[in-house]
């Protein structure tokens, strides 16, 4: 990850990528960077593989209903062209 250029970090995933891995922690559906990375493939159509940690729990429809209020700081990532519908469609 390249986590001081985002830009390129999601160029990455979007255009350089032939298949993007989830490594499913039970926290990856709430670290926003994580998110916009998620987005940026399924916008792109990148083929996506989800490794799923034993304790990794799946969005539930109250999760993504509430993300905004869970993962406030998901805002941050309309500078890059990711808005909440999108989060919400790749949940």
């Amino acid at each position: 990850d390249d986590l001081l250029n985002l830009t390129r970090l999601f160029g990455y995933v979007g255009q350089d990528t032939e298949t993007f891995v989830i490594l499913g922690s039970p926290a990856i559906f709430t670290r926003k960077w994580c998110m916009g990375e998620m987005v940026t493939a399924q916008v792109n159509g990148v083929r996506t593989v989800l490794v799923a940690w034993p304790t990794m729990v799946m969005p539930d429809e109250q999760f993504i209903s509430n993300y905004r209020s869970i993962v406030p700081e998901i805002k941050d990532l309309t500078k890059f062209g990711i808005n909440l519908l999108d989060v919400k469609k790749t949940l």
